[in-house]
């Protein structure tokens, strides 16, 4: 079975890949809230209404657990059996058979570039924030608010951290889970599926933008879709899907942390940062992305 798909058009593999997506979150997902029923000993639909509300840290540990394992069906193991199925080789289809030379470098510069992106994070939600709609679109806008207040106050409860114990669990579920699993699926297999046929370029701002869709935050959209670019490229340009991973959990996981030690209200103060320190934050960014792309090479590990 191993490369059964490599021969076969786009299309036929998009088709396979996103097939093993909506299976995988179907499965994965009724596990999860399959383990919550005999863990919490409570049916299905004492369950989903809970999942509904999340306002409760009994309701941010169903969450955690129902999502972690969302999280491996829907993208983890689509990626999986996806790069076996498309290539002879699927390790170095993924990118997990490179990091980038010179480490030391370059992990400072994914340091930085995964800092100051997510200042350009807080700055693209303000400016999509600040965006008027017109009057006709009252529906919409109202719709599409109602959306981001709900999916705020899942994280707002996933963000309630009491103690370390829980504090090791959000980081497991928010930070590393998502990047894993989320890069594996994007970066790992749809992005080398696109770049092959479209080109490089085509191939990051497709996969970012559906990366974006998926993640189901209109007004978060724009921070997203930047977010996926920088990943891609990052990918890109070092040949390598570590590094890419590695990115995306300094950026979530830079979150967990600072809710945690800092006790700031994060979502409250998201998009608040002033614009003149965003602009230094975006010189720093483009300096680093430069640096990576002209120094920073793939290296065989």
């Amino acid at each position: 079975m191993k490369g059964f798909l490599a021969t076969r058009s786009l299309s036929a593999k998009l088709f396979m890949l996103f097939t093993l997506l909506l299976l995988g979150a179907i499965v994965f997902t009724s596990v999860g809230m399959g383990l919550a029923v005999s863990v919490y000993g409570l049916s299905f639909e004492e369950i989903a209404e809970a999942l509904s509300q999340a306002d409760s840290r009994a309701t941010a540990e169903l969450l955690r657990l129902v999502q972690g394992f969302a999280t491996v069906g829907t993208f983890l193991v689509p990626a999986l059996v996806g790069a076996y199925l498309f290539s002879l080789q699927p390790q170095r289809f993924l990118g997990l058979e490179s990091f980038a030379q010179p480490p030391l470098a370059a992990l400072l510069l994914i340091v930085l570039i995964s800092f100051s992106g997510g200042f350009l994070s807080d700055a693209l939600y303000q400016l999509s924030v600040s965006i008027p709609w017109p009057e006709s679109w009252e529906v919409v806008q109202n719709y599409i608010e109602a959306s981001q207040n709900q999916m705020n106050a899942r994280y707002q409860s996933f963000l309630d951290m009491p103690n370390f114990l829980v504090f090791m669990r959000v980081l497991l579920v928010m930070a590393l889970l998502p990047a894993v699993a989320e890069e594996a699926f994007f970066r790992g297999v749809l992005q080398p599926l696109l770049s092959e046929s479209m080109g490089q370029t085509k191939g990051v701002f497709i996969t970012a933008f559906v990366f974006a869709l998926l993640h189901q935050q209109p007004l978060a959209f724009l921070s997203i879709f930047a977010l996926g670019v920088i990943l891609g490229y990052l990918r890109a340009w070092s040949g390598s899907l570590w590094v890419s991973t590695l990115a995306h959990f300094m950026n979530n996981g830079a979150i967990v942390v600072w809710v945690f030690f800092t006790g700031d209200d994060y979502l409250t103060n998201a998009g608040t940062t002033e614009w003149v320190y965003s602009l230094g934050m975006l010189v720093v960014l483009v300096l680093s992305l430069g640096l990576f792309k002209n120094y920073i090479k793939p290296r065989q590990l």
